[in-house]
């Protein structure tokens, strides 16, 4: 019977960098293709980031580095969100700014998925 494997990140903020940082080095250390190891790659809020760099085969070490070097611009709180709602989050209000995922994706995602899938492009 054949297994099939499931690589679940965690969300949570600035944590993903926590995230980031330990599948890289598990996979530098254990020569691991997360693609090749893994048949689904899930995740919650920024996990989901750092999976979908993962499935489109961007370099995990950059994803780390840009929770590294705009770690503190994108997960600082918005001034409305702290002032007027303290820690409750209604669904519809982002806690954190959009920038993470704008950043991810223009200078990220979408150069490693053509590369990838230059057919799908």
């Amino acid at each position: 019977m054949s297994s099939f494997k499931i690589l679940s990140i965690d969300g949570g903020g600035i944590r993903g960098a926590f995230a980031a940082h330990i599948l890289r080095l598990i996979g530098e250390r254990h020569q691991i293709d997360f693609l090749d190891t893994f048949q689904m790659i899930a995740g919650t809020s920024t996990g989901s980031i750092v999976g979908a760099a993962i499935a489109t085969g961007a370099d995990i070490g950059k994803i780390s580095d840009l929770y590294k070097n705009h770690g503190k611009e994108i997960f600082k709180r918005k001034f409305f969100s702290s002032l007027f709602l303290g820690d409750y989050q209604p669904g519809f209000v982002s806690k954190y700014s959009k920038r993470l995922l704008q950043i991810t994706s223009k200078e990220y995602l979408e150069t490693s998925y053509s590369k990838r899938f230059p057919n799908l492009s």
